[in-house]
């Protein structure tokens, strides 16, 4: 999904973020040595749009209940949803 679908429902006009790192040690793909994590697992976003519409964004490795889902984009309007 990433940022594109800001082209259909406009600009932020207010964004606030929070992020964490919830797995500390992962293992290093060539080294089978633990390594410490430096980027964050999960992030929350939270935007006010210049329509009037309010963004939820989540980015996480560390979701539980949604496995096997990497992106998602769901749209609520006054008659309908996509």
């Amino acid at each position: 999904m990433g940022f594109c679908a800001f082209r259909w429902v406009g600009d932020a006009t207010k964004v606030q973020a929070s992020a964490k790192t919830v797995v500390k040690t992962r293992t290093h793909g060539e080294t089978d040595e633990p390594s410490h994590v430096q980027i964050p697992d999960h992030l929350d976003v939270l935007a006010d749009l210049a329509c009037g519409a309010q963004a939820h964004i989540v980015m996480s490795d560390v979701t539980g209940q949604s496995a096997g889902i990497r992106s998602r984009l769901m749209l609520f309007g006054s008659s309908d949803a996509i």
